[in-house]
């Protein structure tokens, strides 16, 4: 009886009424834990009317310190961390659409036959019945039948509720060992499972086969990408066998595929044996599926496995013991799955669940996977390790926390990569927890990773913004309090008296998260409702002349010094000369400029360097790299990271000015100089231009050599299909690219020029004029090779016009019969077919015996005499009418006959 069932959303039901005495049954209520939350101490005071300074027209706010001091690197020393490099790489996965399974109308579905028909010897099936379902294929989803139970015919029952989606990123799970992946799965790129594998999953096992006639049309790039991840890859089979001969037909064609795409011998062969079919009919389900397991074995498949459900186990369908158990796969869903569940134990390996969900993937919500966990050492190494102690880390979002000592972000969730530096007492936003292979949580922020063990970072309370952050070096009390000998408030010291102004030395922090002033006289509230910021008019605004200023807002400059009217609008991060200093009637300083007047006030302004032109103030946004270089993990640049290389191009988030210093420019990476020397601002297209050195380009078209990099003084004119060499590239002004020749200066837009082919040596780049085929080939119709022509025999004897190139930079040998390939390991200039001469360009040769330079090609006219053991500087080579090869130098031509020559480093 055939039967077609739907796979796509049956494999989250799951075997409930026949699972073994082993397992209690689940509960499905769960019971609420509730944890009592510390309360941050009130703190009493009167509340007073605000103070308001009348200083300035322009409302006053408090900054941040950004000036960042040495300090060194924290190492987390509760848990020991396994790193791994992580790929920041970000690619889409392309999911295809679910493939739709038809009957065709002859076929039925009939549980009874008719009386007068005679019955064939039910385990072995009909044999025109075995091969329809061995080439049905219709590509069923793993676990489609395993998963569930056996109370009715071929078990199928359905389930209270479906087992929870799981997310990659809880910490209290099962272990990750393994995934399984089909076409459902689409194209998975090796940064994505370079992200799955730092979830701690260690290999999978992809799809290849189904029936005799289904291949899985994403293996190839599955395993292939796999195997690129560092994942240890295996394969299934979904099998629709009903007799030993289809179990062996089926075991066969899964050979081949395997082998077909590169897999081992000894690679793990799993045969997915849950298909309803396989027994209906009272068909002998192990007698067929040892067939399967022996006949991968006969084919040179040594580690043949066996994917089931569990009900198929209870139910008797399949006696483990002849496949022996540490090599067999269970398939068994928990409602909720939790770490210390260890199900299906007795076998090699234990699949629980079929909804997991990895963070980090595009798309991620709705791009599900198989998760299963290893017991036997036959699947590979699981991810063990008892993992960190929870209770000392964060295990859920904190919200914002707060760091009790000296730290840095890292750029990735291993630790492996340095990110800037962090302060103690640093308030920082936490967007998410994320977590290690083994399971360390980390909190991810706008910065980077930062450590979320509780030792180094404690939650802030919800009304942290209530209370000072940063240090607001002096407070005035807004009513009467206390000094405190601890942060907890506990022991209390000399009374403070409204309007007191106390210095403040650094922060503090409770317990719980309440940040504290810390003076000379002890610990007092840095609640804003009893402090307020205190500055004197030295501390908010420059008294004397700066020099120079950058503006950190937008503003304007004044025509007056009373501000009454208004000039010229100004952009944060303009540079302003400063001429001197006026004040107001009220006292207030002014910086006195040759555009008006314009405010001191040191949050809106900030005195900087003489050298300043040399540095980029305002954002670029995009900048190429002028050399090589390094990211810093601190303004200071006391603290470095990761190289930075010559042409990088690299995104800017922000400019960092300090007061007195030069501007630091922040990337995702880290701190960068701001020196225009050696960084370099890029417009939006970029991407239109090589703005690193090509090293050789080809023309695409006609143009025309500049004199200057601005292009306003025209010098010659430059073919198509001309090879030049770049020196360098520089920038304008506005940042366009150009590329610098020994003739002048030429485009960088890569529609007017490409780069030539990386391994040009392999290519012939100057026209041989005449070339012999070393092997049998054709002619091309068009310069792309898409259009075969005319066969070309070995040892054909070639006249060539010219050289052109394919827009990916490969050259082509242009003759009367259509274009031939360049490649040297085709052909050869006519006067080399034995190897005689230098085809490829060797830079420098030494003379074997006194020869001469000669003025022509064709070695009519002398030059100077060459002495035995001359070195000489090689431009190019070019070639005689007849396809003979010279060597063209500063003072004529050589020979490059390898008799005369020969290259020398």
């Amino acid at each position: 009886m055939k039967r077609i069932f739907s796979g796509v959303l049956l494999c989250t039901l799951l075997l409930n009424s026949s699972i073994s005495n082993t397992y209690a049954i689940e509960n499905i209520a769960k019971t609420s834990q509730s944890s009592q939350e510390q309360k941050a101490m009130n703190e009493v005071g009167t509340e007073e009317k605000q103070m308001n300074d009348s200083y300035d027209s322009a409302t006053l706010t408090t900054t941040n310190d950004t000036k960042q001091s040495d300090s060194s690197t924290t190492t987390e020393t509760s848990t020991a961390e396994t790193s791994s490099t992580e790929s920041s790489m970000t690619s889409s996965s392309t999911i295809p659409t679910q493939e739709s399974t038809s009957t065709s109308g002859s076929e039925t579905a009939n549980s009874t036959s008719d009386s007068t028909e005679v019955q064939p010897d039910a385990s072995q099936g009909d044999s025109r019945e075995d091969a329809e379902l061995g080439k049905r294929g219709t590509n069923h989803k793993k676990g489609t039948y395993a998963m569930q139970p056996s109370g009715s015919q071929y078990g199928i029952m359905t389930r209270m509720r479906e087992p929870d989606s799981v997310y990659a990123d809880n910490p209290n799970l099962p272990r990750k060992d393994f995934i399984d992946v089909a076409s459902w799965n689409g194209t998975i790129s090796v940064a994505e499972y370079q992200k799955i594998k730092s979830y701690g999953v260690t290999g999978v096992t992809v799809k290849l086969t189904e029936g005799t006639s289904y291949t899985n049309p994403y293996a190839q790039s599955q395993i292939n990408n796999a195997k690129a991840a560092g994942l240890s890859v295996s394969a299934y089979h979904y099998s629709l066998y009903t007799s030993v001969q289809t179990a062996q037909a089926e075991a066969k064609y899964f050979a081949q595929a395997a082998s077909k795409f590169g897999l081992p011998k000894n690679a793990i062969m799993f045969d997915d044996a849950e298909d309803p079919n396989l027994i209906s009919n009272g068909r002998d389900t192990q007698k067929n599926a040892l067939a399967f397991n022996q006949q991968l074995k006969n084919l040179g498949y040594s580690n043949a496995a066996l994917y089931l459900s569990r009900g198929w186990l209870d139910s008797g369908y399949i006696n483990p013991a002849p496949f022996n158990k540490e090599r067999i796969w269970v398939a068994q869903y928990p409602y909720t799955p939790t770490q210390s569940m260890q199900w299906n134990n007795d076998y090699g390996a234990w699949q629980w669940s079929s909804k997991m969900y990895f963070p980090g993937l595009a798309n991620y919500q709705s791009r599900p996977f198989d998760m299963s966990m290893i017991y036997s050492s036959f699947f590979g190494t699981p991810n063990t390790g008892t993992g960190p102690d929870l209770n000392k880390y964060y295990t859920t979002n904190p919200g914002r926390v707060i760091l009790k000592k000296d730290d840095c972000f890292y750029n990735d969730v291993n630790f492996t990569s340095p990110g800037m530096t962090v302060k103690e007492n640093t308030l920082v936003t936490v967007k998410s927890i994320q977590t290690t292979a083994s399971g360390i949580p980390r909190l991810f922020t706008d910065h980077g990773y930062l450590t979320a063990n509780k030792s180094y970072v404690v939650a802030a309370q919800s009304n942290i913004d209530s209370y000072f952050t940063t240090n607001p070096k002096k407070v005035r009390l807004k009513t009467d309090d206390y000094f405190y000998a601890d942060t907890a408030f506990t022991q209390r010291l000399n009374k403070v008296t409204k309007g007191t102004v106390v210095e403040v030395e650094s922060l503090a922090y409770t317990d719980s998260g309440i940040f504290r002033l810390k003076t000379k006289n002890g610990y007092l509230t840095a609640n804003k409702n009893l402090v307020e910021q205190y500055r004197d008019i030295s501390d908010m605004y420059y008294m004397t002349n700066p020099g120079q200023v950058i503006a950190q807002t937008n503003d304007r400059f004044y025509q007056d010094v009373e501000f009454t009217k208004p000039g010229e609008s100004v952009s944060a991060g303009t540079v302003i000369k400063v001429t001197g200093i006026e004040k107001t009637k009220s006292g207030i300083p002014r910086l006195k400029t040759n555009k008006g007047f314009y405010t001191a006030n040191r949050d809106y302004v900030i005195a900087t360097v003489a050298s300043i032109d040399n540095y980029y103030t305002k954002n670029p946004v995009r900048i190429v790299m002028k050399a090589n270089d390094t990211y810093y993990r601190d303004t200071d640049f006391l603290h470095k990271g990761k190289a930075v290389t010559k042409g990088s191009l690299v995104s800017v988030t922000g400019v960092v000015y300090r007061e007195g210093q030069v501007p630091r420019l922040l990337t995702p990476d880290g701190y960068l100089t701001a020196n225009k020397e050696y960084v370099q601002e890029v417009p939006d297209n970029i991407s239109n231009y090589y703005y690193s050195n090509p090293g050789y380009v080809v023309m695409k078209t006609n143009d025309t050599y500049y004199h200057d990099v601005n292009f306003s003084q025209k010098g010659e004119a430059v073919s198509k299909n001309e090879l030049i060499e770049v020196q360098n590239v520089v920038f304008t002004s506005g940042g366009i690219p150009r590329l610098k020749t020994a003739k002048g200066y030429l485009t960088a837009n890569r529609g007017y020029v490409t780069q030539l082919v990386s391994d040009s040596d392999n290519y012939f780049i100057e026209n041989p004029r005449k070339i012999v085929m070393l092997r049998d080939d054709r002619y091309y119709s068009d310069i792309d090779f898409k259009q075969p022509s005319t066969a070309i025999a070995k040892g054909t004897v070639i006249d060539v016009l010219g050289i052109e190139y394919t827009a990916g930079g490969i050259p082509r040998l242009k003759t009367n019969k259509g274009y031939v390939t360049a490649n040297k390991g085709y052909v050869t200039a006519a006067a080399n077919a034995n190897d005689n001469y230098f085809v490829t360009n060797p830079k420098r040769v030494q003379l074997l015996m006194n020869d001469y330079y000669y003025k022509d090609l064709s070695f009519t006219q002398k030059g100077a005499a060459i002495s035995k053991g001359t070195i000489v500087e090689i431009q190019s080579i070019e070639y005689t009418p007849s396809g003979l090869p010279r060597l063209k130098t500063a003072d004529g031509y050589v020979t490059a006959n390898k008799k005369y020559v020969q290259k020398v480093n």
